[in-house]
Formats: C-alpha cells, sequence, structure tokens
C-alpha cells in the first residue's frame, strides 16, 4: 500500500508540474502578433469609406495540425449589404469573422476591404475601423459614458441620441449623475465590469449603442443575439435596419429567423460557402441546406412548445 501511495502522489506531482511546463512551452512557441500599425501606410482617413468585402480564395486553420476552419472561400459583399451567414456547429461560420478581424491569420488566399488588402494594414488600424458585437459582449468598469465612448471623441448630446436610438433609455435611467432633462437618461450609470449588472440582452443593447456612437462602414454581429430573448432580438434588428442602413452588417446567426430580413444569406458547411443568394430563393430550394435548416429548426420549435 505505501508504494502504491507514493505512485499516485508522483503521478499527481509529475501531472502538476509537467503540464504548466507544457503551457509555457506552448506559450513561447506562439506566433507574435503582426505589427499594430505599419509605417508609411496609404490608408486614408476615412477607410473603409464604402464597406466593399471580399473573401478571395481565403483559407485559414486555427493550428498546423488541424483542418481547414475555412478553405478556399470567394465572396464579395457590396456597400451597404446585409448579409447573413449560418450552418451548422463548426461549419466555419465565426472563422470568418476571426479573419476579417485578423485574429487568425490567413494561410492562403486574401481578404480586402474597399480594395485594400487587411493582410497589409496594422492590426489596431484594421480593428479599430471595424465595428462588431460578439456573443460575448465587452463591457467595462466604469460609466456608461465611458461605455459608450472610451476614447471619449463624442459629446453627450451624441451619446444620448445613441442611448435614445439603441432603445436603452428606461434601463439607464437612475437618480443619480448628469442627465439629460428631455430624455431622463444617465451617462454616469455604473457598469461592473463585464456588464455584470446588467441582462445579456441589455449587455448586448449597450455593445450596438456603442456602434452607433462610433459609426462603423463594415459591422458584424456574431452571434449578438444567441444567449437573449427574442423581444430583444427584435429590437437589435430594428436597430440594424433602421440605423445602420448605409454601413455593411455581417450578421452571423445560429438563430435563423435573425437573418430573414438580409439581402443575401451564405450558407456555411465544413469550412466552405456551399450556397448563397436572397432568403426566399435559399428557402423555396428543398434540397438545399439552408431548406433543411429551416425545417429542422422549426421542428425543434414544434417539440418544445409541446
Amino acid at each position: 500500500m505505501p508504494i502504491i501511495s507514493n505512485l499516485a502522489g508522483i503521478r499527481q506531482l509529475f501531472i502538476n508540474n509537467v503540464y504548466p511546463i507544457q503551457e509555457v512551452y506552448d506559450k513561447a512557441h506562439m506566433e507574435a502578433e503582426a505589427p499594430a500599425h505599419v509605417e508609411n501606410s496609404e490608408l486614408t482617413a476615412d477607410w473603409p469609406e464604402h464597406g466593399q468585402v471580399e473573401f478571395r480564395n481565403y483559407s485559414m486553420r486555427f493550428t498546423a495540425k488541424q483542418d481547414r476552419a475555412l478553405a478556399d472561400v470567394s465572396l464579395q459583399i457590396k456597400s451597404g449589404e446585409r448579409i447573413g451567414v449560418v450552418g451548422r456547429t463548426g461549419a466555419g461560420k465565426t472563422s470568418l469573422s476571426l479573419g476579417l478581424f485578423r485574429v487568425i491569420e490567413a494561410e492562403s488566399g486574401s481578404i480586402l476591404i474597399d480594395g485594400v488588402d487587411i493582410a497589409q494594414v496594422g492590426l489596431h488600424d484594421l480593428r479599430s475601423r471595424l465595428g462588431i458585437v460578439s456573443q460575448d459582449p465587452a463591457l467595462f468598469h466604469g460609466t456608461l459614458r465611458f461605455n459608450l465612448d472610451p476614447l471619449q471623441r463624442h459629446c453627450d448630446r451624441e451619446l444620448w441620441e445613441a442611448v435614445e436610438a439603441g432603445g436603452i433609455v428606461e434601463m439607464v435611467e437612475c437618480s443619480r449623475g448628469r442627465h439629460d432633462p428631455e430624455r431622463g437618461c444617465c451617462l454616469g450609470r455604473f457598469v461592473e465590469c463585464g456588464g455584470r449588472n446588467f441582462s445579456a440582452g441589455q449587455r448586448q443593447l449597450i455593445c450596438l449603442c456603442r456602434l452607433l456612437v462610433s459609426r462603423r462602414q463594415v459591422i458584424v454581429l456574431d452571434e449578438a443575439t444567441a444567449n437573449i430573448d427574442s423581444e430583444t432580438d427584435s429590437l437589435i434588428r430594428r436597430v440594424v435596419q433602421r440605423d445602420f442602413r448605409h454601413s455593411t452588417v455581417i450578421t452571423i446567426a445560429h438563430r435563423l429567423e435573425s437573418v430573414l430580413d438580409s439581402d443575401r444569406i451564405v450558407v456555411m458547411d465544413n469550412g466552405r460557402v456551399v450556397e448563397l443568394g436572397p432568403p426566399k430563393e435559399l428557402a423555396s430550394n428543398h434540397n438545399g441546406l439552408f431548406s433543411q435548416l429551416l425545417a429542422a429548426q422549426k421542428q425543434r420549435e414544434k417539440h418544445q412548445q409541446q
């Protein structure tokens, strides 16, 4: 028994020490991110001005040992177009977003925004020019004002207008702080780290209001409505239709009704674009994957109601 006990102790000691060593090794061998800025960049101050996005024979993989997450994707998105991206889990939907923001670099091919290859753009310059609301929204410890305008580039009137347009006036009312007398909105409302003092839907709406303030020409909604109720989902879609009608909006969605009002829908499967077209056209193709996904979702909803 003492021998067995000692062996168990040695095994645990091995686990406790080798795993951290492996973690340090992995991090030490991670590729460094690209530069935040590129010297002598020819980017204009208002880039991207139009919001044309093109994936050109684009492929990427998360690690060298894994299969490609995206394989030879070619996709042209027009300025001001609303694009929905759907597919089964693991189909490559979010990988499009990761590629667009260069969280993962391309294995081959390229992504162009307004004709500029984003591989030639500094990471900060790229990411600061695009807008995103993800499934896990980024909210910071501080005031609502700070969360809407972290760089303090906008006046209170602009922030109040965004709050009103985003439908969060009642949500952020409070008895303290600086108010707008007409709207009764408190920009001094406290926000906990991660927005823990707000519901999932409220956190998404605050992030949407941040986009209303910054007015980006290319916007990605990456599963932004996955964990919220249908009422908030509908509100977000109304705001996008009304206030981002001049922006290019890419909506990555698990909930198919979130993208039925898109101009076109991209259907992903195994890292490839397998269908592309207007929602009604894809839905009418009963042999297509989009039609199958719609039927499967309706069936799930039917079972849930029983």
